[in-house]
């Protein structure tokens, strides 16, 4: 419940009353990855310190979750520190054995950014291999089309 009304209130909004929930979610359920992967979101949309330490304490919860990775990642590259973002995908990606499209689709978007669209496109290719079809599958051609 308190998670589900922090995401009510950054909808609505109302993110210091979210940060607080969620500053909240994280003292109470001290073992869940998710309520620190939101704050760090949610800090970092606002410009706030402690997203990186966010991070962190959700690699040492949870070193096994590799959504919990793809999530670090991405924050970690839309921080700047995108080697360390590109190293936590790779890991996502080690993790789930290499079969969830959104990971590598995740990484591709990285690499792109980073101006490396070689990589990207050999990872939107293999995204396309895992989900042929549907809109996962209608995001990565589109993205293989603008770097072609």
């Amino acid at each position: 419940a308190l998670l589900g009304r922090a995401r009510a209130r950054r909808e609505l909004g109302q993110a210091r009353a979210a940060l607080s929930d969620l500053d909240l979610a994280v003292k109470l359920f001290k073992e869940d990855p998710i309520p620190l992967l939101e704050r760090a979101e949610l800090r970092q949309s606002l410009g706030l310190a402690g997203v990186l330490e966010d991070l962190e304490a959700v690699s040492r919860l949870d070193p096994r979750d590799p959504q919990a990775w793809s999530r670090k990642g991405l924050l970690e590259a839309g921080l700047g520190k995108t080697e360390r973002g590109l190293r936590s995908l790779t890991h996502a990606l080690r993790l789930s054995g290499g079969r969830d499209p959104r990971i590598w689709i995740a990484r591709a978007s990285v690499y792109l950014k980073a101006g490396v669209p070689e990589a990207a496109a050999a990872d939107y290719r293999r995204a396309l291999q895992l989900v042929p079809e549907g809109p996962v599958a209608d995001y990565a051609r589109e993205q293989l089309r603008r770097i072609r």
